[in-house]
């Protein structure tokens, strides 16, 4: 299943062991040099909780509705995944990057990007620039930095436009 990132922020989590809701997620981890999720930060429910990670492999399923892990006992410190806490700390977040061409060509800031729930893998970007909306599919993320993302882009070549795709995908789950 695909998913915005967007949306898997505010999801609810839940344990298959406890079958009950055990708090929230409050951040996507995202790998930039392997371009996909390795984790999610996730506020604990309850007073003075604080807030534990969840390596990607330890998610049982993820969509639109929730996150859902086996047990509590998947979640720990930050300080235990030593990749997941340098990315927290670094303030990384691929949502709000600068996105250019290999030639520094401007071309806005990322505003969102599409996951895959079972890999992780990040499937495309999306791109804002004042009221344009384009789409870049994997195959076109070059690279991923601290604070851009390189994208091939040539201008010869039609780029999906976000609002676009969105009614086509609509049309298909209406069918």
């Amino acid at each position: 299943m695909l998913i915005e990132i967007s949306k898997v922020r505010g999801l609810p989590t839940g344990a298959i062991d406890e079958g009950a809701l055990i708090g929230t997620v409050k951040q996507v981890v995202i790998s930039p040099e392997a371009a996909r999720v390795i984790g999610f930060l996730v506020k604990i429910k309850g007073l003075f909780r604080g807030q534990k990670v969840i390596s990607f492999q330890d998610v049982v399923d993820i969509d639109t509705q929730g996150l859902v892990i086996n047990s509590r006992d998947n979640l720990v410190s930050e300080n235990e995944i030593v990749r997941i806490k340098e990315l927290v700390d670094s303030r990384f977040s691929l949502i709000g990057l600068s996105a250019r061409t290999k030639n520094k060509k401007y071309l806005g800031r990322v505003s969102d990007a599409v996951i895959e729930s079972t890999s992780g893998d990040i499937i495309r970007v999306y791109v804002k620039y004042f009221w344009d909306e384009r789409i870049f599919e994997r195959s076109m993320i070059h690279e991923i930095k601290k604070d851009e993302i390189i994208l091939t882009f040539d201008d010869k070549k039609k780029v999906k436009k976000k609002q676009a795709v969105m009614a086509a995908e609509k049309a298909v789950e209406a069918a």
